[in-house]
């Protein structure tokens, strides 16, 4: 069942990162240039956002039993967010002597996926505070 849920939801990660990477705004482009991956970026921060969601959903409440929350977390955001990428990317960002892009997509993406876990967590915890606990 983790492993289907995954696979689903690559599909939606190579939507994402095409749309993402086919329309960059132009200030972002022109700063880190063309070849920044903007697309996996973007899908690693909403899925951290989405991890910490389920997660404190799920483990403080009865809403997500723990089978399903693993599904959620496991297949679903692991099959979404993408760190083999973002390794990838990185690496070829170095090889092409883009030490600025390389070292503003790790510093981006470490920062925004803690971020965005993070106020994912936040949101969890006032949904569950405002429906009484569930």
């Amino acid at each position: 069942m983790t492993a289907t849920a995954g696979a689903l939801t690559t599909n939606g990660q190579v939507k994402v990162a095409v749309l993402v990477t086919a329309t960059p705004h132009r200030l972002v482009a022109r700063a880190l240039g063309p070849d920044f991956p903007y697309g996996t970026l973007l899908i690693n921060v909403l899925g951290s956002f989405m991890l910490g969601l389920i997660q404190e959903v799920g483990l403080s409440t009865l809403l997500i039993p723990d089978t399903w929350r693993l599904v959620l977390a496991i297949g679903v955001m692991g099959g979404f967010t993408t760190y083999s990428s973002f390794s990838y990317e990185t690496l070829k960002l170095v090889e092409t002597g883009s030490w600025v892009a390389a070292t503003a997509y790790v510093v981006l993406t470490t920062t925004f996926c803690l971020v965005g876990c993070a106020l994912g967590l936040a949101l969890g915890r006032v949904l569950v505070a405002g429906k009484g606990g569930w």
